[in-house]
């Protein structure tokens, strides 16, 4: 196997970072992330992965956590941004038209191609400790963040739901006990432009309550120019308000915590460039000028400019949440927590899905030709939506050498959407085309049931040791009521209902060597229900299961000035889930799901921070997966052997380092960062997608650097400015590409390039 050059770069890194800690150290952190603290040791984050507080470094799995601090200095606004900077995650904006208000999440080559409100995610989203459902849906701001744990691998037992890949939970803060203000703002180039308000009221007077309100504005252009269009009507542009409010109250042994959040808005798709065509397609299509019509605009390469004299309207997007968690402190034996939440969703987008003008083109039509307006591929008005009811109860407590969690999980969730589509078929010689309809209509219900609980048992006389068993039990019910229209006459009509049951096994052993030092080795099962794939005429698909085999190593070193933590992992999928995206009968173009066959996931990651010397911090990590097919029936013929893992990078890696300074009227902090995925298809089979090879990310590179000037007291305020700079190479990104197959032509949309920013902040 040969391996990137760059991933030996990564590689060489971790060996100077650990080579470079010599210096002495003092007390362990407190948990935040300035100069006092980088001289006093690495930073202890506590994470609730096991329904519980304990540290990162005492939790025997797989999870990367971000501190406040850390995400305040990342000036994270969306989870887009964690893209590579976990071992062996993969984040980039949804890549069709009708999905770019969420995001592809991908964890050790698991993950969901197409983000569409039909299809559950393999790597789990939670807010709050609330599922969000629909990958559709998740790319909302994110204002006041407390932290973000990404846990790598299946987690069937405490999380349950659909989590063959992982899970991604972002925990945002509670009301403050004092009052405070603050107020951010941010500008930037595509003229970007970002303000936030933050109050908590602290304390009420003499009540127990407390409350928070939140508010951000964030605009900013499109990353393409579009000549017949504003820039804030320019592909990636973006007009968004979010709110984010909470209330806590304590009436001591209950605690309530009510949590909203509301985003609204208003985006242009990224800019769905034509990459490559048949001969047949490009012929048709380039005639376009001799009609009259526009150019047809295609490039193997990004294209900075286009001149597309029908931009598509701005796709409209609502995200809403209401989340209310009561937790009844009894004894320490005994405590309950309910988390009761419900979250909705809707969206009308429309897509020019080849990113063409008015082309003009002779059409076939009831025996004659006639010339008429043409397009490759176009999403017309498509209305989405979704909601959903979610309610858990837990029971924590710990008795004797036995910590306990055990609990019941509901939920309940109704979605629907109209898609319609018109495209031209370029006729056999690339002389004729013929124009044609189709509108995929459907609706359905998804409700799941589960029963869940684990034991972790430390043995009197032997407290270094931890053994660890939990198990789940969830029944999925699941409908559809589809009524698909071909060229205005119904074509595929079916309601459709099943069933799925599964239980589902951990278990872990971990040992403390000493009060920095903990391995622990991990088996765990996870499934993921079926479904259906509306636009096909096929049956529900069935579950997919996976069961990890993963052990690691989670350490401090030269007291707490050197962090190793590694783990390494074999993942075997049963009944893996595979999606494809085709032109079905009724002539709508839409993604199929196939439960393909077997696949094996082998792989590693290890994660290096260190502070070598006073207000130096120093920091990597690399993700490694190597996934083979098994077995991949395509109809009745094996193709293990030709089939690709779409979006599945086998190298992640993150390059950084920081140095704070006290300045004496501040800190002043300097960091540069450096990230690396490698090459990935987005397709598994050339012979279905015959574009696959050309659409391909060749791999990203990706420069960042920030300066930041923190803890400016004036007026009885603290200051914060920063200014930064991202993709300083201004690399071009490939985020997706789409091969649309029978229509022959494939897309790539790439993300933003190289930009600029300075951000303001002020606490009172």
């Amino acid at each position: 196997m040969q391996i990137p050059s760059r991933a030996v770069t990564s590689a060489m890194a971790f060996g100077c970072i650990a080579l470079s800690c010599h210096a002495p150290a003092h007390a362990q952190g407190n948990g935040t992330t300035d100069t006092a603290q980088a001289q006093s040791g690495l930073e202890d984050i506590v994470v609730t992965a096991r329904k519980r507080a304990e540290s990162v470094q005492t939790t025997p799995l797989a999870i990367t956590a971000f501190s406040a601090a850390k995400l305040e200095q990342m000036n994270l606004t969306t989870i887009e941004r964690l893209s590579a900077l976990a071992p062996s995650l993969v984040v980039s904006q949804g890549g069709g038209g009708n999905t770019a208000g969420g995001t592809n999440i991908y964890l050790r080559g698991i993950g969901q191609s197409d983000i569409e409100v039909y299809n559950d995610s393999p790597v789990a989203t939670y807010i709050d400790g609330v599922l969000v459902a629909r990958s559709s849906s998740n790319l909302f701001d994110l204002i006041d963040l407390d932290r973000i744990e990404v846990l790598r691998g299946p987690q069937g037992t405490l999380f349950g739901r659909n989590t063959t890949g992982g899970a991604v939970s972002i925990f945002t803060k509670a009301p403050s006990e004092t009052f405070g203000i603050r107020a951010k703002l941010g500008i930037a180039t595509q003229d970007e432009r970002e303000i936030q308000g933050l109050i908590n009221t602290g304390n009420i007077g003499s009540l127990p309550i407390r409350a928070k309100f939140a508010i951000s504005r964030h605009v900013h252009g499109g990353y393409v120019d579009n000549l017949r269009a504003s820039d804030y009507h320019d592909p990636g542009a973006l007009r968004s308000t979010a709110i984010r409010a909470g209330l806590f109250a304590d009436f001591h042994p209950l605690t309530l915590d009510y949590r909203f959040d509301y985003t609204k808005e208003q985006l242009q798709p990224l800019s769905a460039q034509t990459t490559a065509a048949s001969a047949d397609v490009l012929k048709y299509f380039s005639a376009s000028p001799n009609y009259g019509g526009d150019p047809y605009l295609i490039s193997p390469t990004r294209l900075g400019t286009i001149d597309v004299v029908r931009p598509s309207p701005d796709n409209r997007i609502r995200v809403e949440g209401h989340a209310l968690t009561a937790t009844l402190s009894l004894a320490k034996a005994f405590n309950v927590k309910s988390i009761t939440a419900y979250r909705s969703f809707r969206q009308v987008a429309q897509t020019n899905n080849a990113s063409q003008g008015n082309l003009l083109g002779p059409v076939f039509a009831g025996g004659a030709v006639s010339i008429q307006p043409v397009t490759p591929y176009t999403v017309l008005p498509t209305p989405t939506r979704q909601h959903q009811w979610s309610q858990e109860v837990q029971l924590l407590g710990e008795v004797g050498d036995f910590k306990y969690v055990a609990g019941y999980y509901y939920f309940d969730e109704k979605y629907s959407s109209t898609n319609p589509q018109i495209f031209t078929f370029v006729l056999a010689g690339g002389n004729l085309g013929a124009n044609s309809s189709a509108v995929r209509s459907y609706s359905g219900t998804s409700k799941s049931n589960a029963f869940f609980g684990q034991v972790s048992w430390r043995p009197a006389g032997l407290q270094k040791l931890e053994i660890t068993g939990g198990v789940r039990h969830t029944r999925d019910k699941k409908s559809l009521d589809q009524h698909d229209l071909s060229n205005g006459a119904p074509s595929t009509t079916r309601q459709l209902a099943d069933a799925f049951n599964d239980t589902s096994f951990s278990g872990s052993v971990s040992y403390q060597w000493t009060p920095a030092v903990m391995t622990f080795a991990r088996v765990a099962n996870s499934y993921k229900a079926g479904g259906y794939s509306p636009g096909s005429a096929g049956p529900a698909y069935g579950p997919e299961k996976a069961t990890v085999y993963e052990a690691g190593i989670k350490s401090d070193w030269f007291d707490r000035r050197l962090r190793v933590n590694a783990t390494v992992f074999r993942t075997d999928y049963k009944d893996l889930q595979v999606q494809s995206f085709v032109v079905n009968p009724s002539g709508s173009i839409a993604t199929v799901v196939t439960n393909a066959g077997r696949a094996q996931y082998t792989g590693g990651e290890i994660e290096i921070v260190a502070l070598p010397a006073k207000g130096v911090q120093l920091d990597a990590s690399l993700g490694y997966v190597d996934p083979k097919y098994k077995k991949y029936l395509f109809g009745t013929i094996d193709v293990s052997k030709e089939a690709k893992f779409p979006y599945t990078s086998k190298f992640t890696s993150n390059v950084g380092g920081q140095y704070t300074a006290d300045l004496g009227l501040g800190d002043l902090t300097v960091r540069i960062d450096y990230s690396y995925r490698s090459k990935r298809y987005f397709f598994p089979l050339t012979r279905n997608n015959p574009f696959n090879p050309v659409l391909a990310d060749r791999g990203q590179n990706n420069l960042a650097a920030r300066i930041i000037l923190s803890g400016v007291e004036m007026a009885g305020a603290k200051f914060q400015a920063e200014v930064y700079g991202d993709n300083l190479t201004n690399e071009a990104h490939r985020v997706a590409g789409i091969d649309y197959g029978a229509l022959g032509f494939g897309t790539s949309q790439y993300g933003r390039m190289r930009s600029f920013g300075v951000t303001l902040r002020a606490d009172y």
